[in-house]
């Protein structure tokens, strides 16, 4: 378990009493947990455990009486009332939705809701650390039914809150990247795929010294696309260069990229984890005088259509992301229906399955 200080352990106990009286482990009408019980199942004085009763007293989970036992209430009591009725409704949250990947992401799960006749909710929501947390602690009490979530933060705690949904057979499905510890639906790109088939066109082309950029590796889709890259390279009998690495968001691109055009042997080829990379690329390349691709190639994922819209060559193709949408939502469904059937990570290929040139 993670360490927490007094009040995350206060706020963290009574987010799991009242995620456990949403769950039926305590069911309206019956008797709750004694002070006592209490005290000694989560480690608190008398005081912080009468402090965490009243609020939930207050917020209509509990009801008290005089020389009486503490009694859980009927949801209609609940506050804050949920937000969906009765009928199938599914969340999808997103970190950002205002690039063409999550966009269409959003666009096929959209669309298997509306020909199942199931409500939605799209969440577009900046998360840190801790409001991912705070969401994933909080998303039953919405009363939706199922929720597709773009995880941002690989961690304990989340993995931990993400289990306790899963477990209680709430519907969750990942999109985009998955947590590989954890046993949950996922649906992702084949990014290890992808990032051979990059640096494998690359290759094809007469390149041996071929640098891979990425804004980072936290993420099972960025490491992968790197793993890919490096399985290219161990097929091709290519030795890997750990200088030809460069990792580190866009504010910090252009150093990392004078580093490796300043090496003695210098990279002739990148491969961009993805494109609005790729066009940070261009221009600090070009900026210095080289020529793409006469000097420098590159290959990239294509999503946001960055070299069509500044009109600079790669080599490219593009997720499959409305399907990736599509088969979220089936994902839910199946889940609500059968909720004991093994969890699955799918894969799907891009779109070509070979990358193309794009010449301005």
């Amino acid at each position: 378990m993670i360490r927490l200080n007094k009040r995350e352990r206060l706020k963290f106990v009574k987010e799991d009493l009242i995620n456990k009286i949403l769950d039926h482990h305590y069911p309206p009408g019956t008797d709750f947990p004694s002070e006592k019980m209490l005290m000694q199942e989560y480690g608190l004085t008398r005081g912080y455990v009468r402090q965490i009763l009243h609020e939930l007293q207050l917020e209509g989970y509990l009801i008290s009486s005089q020389g009486k036992r503490t009694k859980v209430c009927s949801p209609d009591n609940y506050s804050p009332y949920p937000i969906t009725s009765e009928k199938t409704t599914f969340a999808i949250a997103m970190q950002d939705q205002q690039t063409n990947h999550t966009q269409r992401i959003l666009q096929g799960f959209m669309e298997i809701a509306g020909k199942n006749l199931i409500q939605t909710i799209s969440y577009n929501l900046y998360f840190d650390i801790h409001t991912e947390q705070k969401f994933l602690r909080n998303i039953k009490r919405t009363g939706i039914h199922g929720f597709a979530f773009w995880a941002h933060f690989n961690n304990e705690h989340n993995c931990e809150l993400l289990q306790k949904l899963t477990r209680s057979h709430f519907p969750v499905v990942l999109v985009d990247r998955y947590l590989p510890q954890i046993s949950i639906d996922a649906v992702v790109s084949d990014n290890e795929y992808i990032g051979e088939k990059l640096t494998e066109t690359l290759i094809r082309r007469g390149h041996k010294r071929i640098a891979f950029i990425s804004a980072e590796l936290d993420s099972t889709s960025a490491f992968e696309r790197y793993k890919g890259y490096k399985n290219a390279l161990e097929k091709n009998r290519i030795a890997f260069n750990d200088s030809f690495l460069a990792v580190g968001y866009e504010d910090k691109l252009p150093a990392l990229l004078y580093k490796l055009l300043a090496m003695k042997i210098r990279p002739t080829a990148m491969v961009f984890s993805y494109d609005s990379l790729a066009w940070i690329a261009y221009q600090e390349i070009t900026k210095l005088g080289y020529k793409v691709p006469d000097e420098m190639e590159f290959a990239t994922l294509g999503d946001e259509g960055v070299a069509q819209t500044h009109r600079f060559p790669a080599w490219m193709f593009c997720q499959s992301s409305i399907e990736m949408g599509r088969i979220a939502c089936e994902k839910l469904i199946q889940r609500m229906q059968m909720p004991d059937k093994p969890y699955e990570v799918v894969k799907l290929l891009p779109q070509p399955s070979e990358p193309q040139l794009f010449e301005p």
